[in-house]
């Protein structure tokens, strides 16, 4: 990862991405590798997250801001996101043709909570968001919907109808008890 920042010919977005790495690597991996359980599939997620910040580096301001600490950490967690729906259609793919892996995924399926990041991962960005925003990081209201840019009430609406879906998936995976 640090040979694609030193790489970067204007001086002040390099220094710009160090001072984001530095600040904020280590919780964008531990965060990727809550979703992956993988130490490569973590390390490849933090660095699409980086080319993905690098994008839009322009509109970061203050570095050390709440705001970017979420806007960093999330593009992790997306990232991670990503890589598990692609890791997991790929696996679906060669299921078909294996029936030994169909029995063993119909026998562990929805366990722990890796069908609950699963469940997660099938909702909207928005309701994902709100979701992470609220519950993992303990975001309030007023702190999501600026982070956000919607309202308050919306943030409100958006995360009843989030619950709402994850306690639904959750129920059909048998995840949830009642």
């Amino acid at each position: 990862m640090l040979i694609f920042i030193s790489a970067i010919d204007e001086p002040e977005i390099r220094s710009r991405l160090e001072k984001l790495y530095e600040l904020y690597e280590q919780e964008m991996h531990r965060q990727a590798f809550n979703v992956l359980h993988d130490e490569n599939d973590a390390e490849d997620a933090v660095q699409n997250a980086f080319f993905r910040i690098w994008k839009s580096l322009d509109k970061l301001r203050d570095l050390g801001d709440n705001e970017i600490k979420w806007y960093v950490i999330r593009a992790a967690i997306n990232a991670a996101i990503d890589i598990y729906r692609k890791k997991k259609e790929r696996w679906q793919k060669e299921e078909a043709y294996d029936e030994n892996v169909s029995y063993f995924r119909s026998e562990n399926s929805g366990s722990g909570n890796h069908g609950l990041f699963e469940r997660i991962a099938e909702l909207p960005d928005r309701e994902r968001d709100v979701l992470m925003l609220k519950y993992v990081y303990g975001f309030q209201y007023k702190e999501m919907a600026k982070i956000l840019e919607i309202s308050t009430e919306t943030v409100k609406k958006t995360l009843f109808r989030a619950k709402d879906k994850l306690e639904k998936l959750c129920r059909e995976e048998g995840l949830y008890n009642d």
